[in-house]
């Protein structure tokens, strides 16, 4: 029989499976989801086993760090995506800083969402209970949509002033726009250049590349006139080395984080 997702108003608790060859890091998401509604069913330490583990625990929402010696991220993404019948899990991958390249095949694969390390535990969490929703439900149904999407567009205007983002700029619009665009679909930062900018691009008359070029300038402005402290405690690992500021697709993810997390929260 084709198992369903659980739904929010179910009062059931969200059956989660963390996959991990790390024991330490099984545990502490395992401590920070006690209390939040969400069961971490098993911990999984193979990749041999996850097929079957899929199958016998038939999870709502699967967290995968893509750490395996040997094994690449995407064929694991795609061997959960193959398990069991019905529905398959929302897959939340952890990857290393070095492994974030491989975020659009993980995309494709069939993962949900990705976070980079190293993990704020709380934001796993929150993931989890989010993607367990499904899109749909971020913002609320019947008819409590307006009151958190207003709540969500005045905290993303708030946190881009706060980094240094000018209101005057179209970055800032642009900015604000696919936030909360990634917040109403779910939480999942898909495609970028295939689906986010043209989205943005559409609603405002411009094409892909010129919002490409906004949100770049915008981030790149906060970066030199804003405060670097703030901006280095709030990104950390999300700053490309190479760069010296976080990509757009970078500081996109996180600030819709913070403002899913503020916003449970509130």
């Amino acid at each position: 029989m084709a198992r369903e997702r659980r739904t929010e108003s179910s009062g059931c608790r969200v059956r989660t499976v963390v996959v991990s060859p790390h024991h330490a890091l099984c545990e502490a998401i395992r401590r920070a989801a006690e209390g939040a509604g969400v069961e971490v069913a098993a911990c999984c330490h193979e990749a041999g086993g996850l097929s079957q583990l899929v199958k016998t625990v038939c999870p709502e929402v699967l967290v995968l760090d893509a750490a395996f010696p040997g094994e690449r991220g995407p064929e694991l993404v795609r061997l959960v995506a193959r398990a069991g019948e019905g529905v398959p899990p929302a897959i939340l991958v952890l990857l290393s800083p070095a492994d974030e390249r491989e975020a659009p095949e993980l995309l494709r694969a069939g993962a949900s969402y990705y976070l980079v390390k190293p993990l704020h535990f709380e934001t796993v969490v929150a993931r989890v209970e989010q993607l367990s929703r499904g899109a749909q439900k971020w913002f609320g149904v019947a008819g409590s949509r307006p009151s958190r999407f207003r709540r969500g567009e005045a905290r993303v205007a708030a946190l881009l002033s706060e980094l240094g983002v000018p209101e005057h700029f179209r970055g800032f619009t642009y900015l604000r726009e696919a936030i909360l665009l990634v917040l109403e679909e779910g939480g999942a930062l898909r495609g970028v250049t295939t689906h986010l900018y043209p989205s943005i691009a559409r609603k405002y008359g411009v094409s892909p590349a010129k919002v490409e070029r906004s949100l770049r300038h915008a981030i790149e402005h906060a970066w030199t006139y804003g405060k670097l402290d703030l901006l280095y405690g709030f990104f950390g690992p999300a700053v490309d080395a190479r760069k010296g500021k976080p990509t757009n697709s970078s500081f996109i993810a996180r600030l819709a984080d913070k403002v899913m997390i503020d916003l449970a929260l509130s």
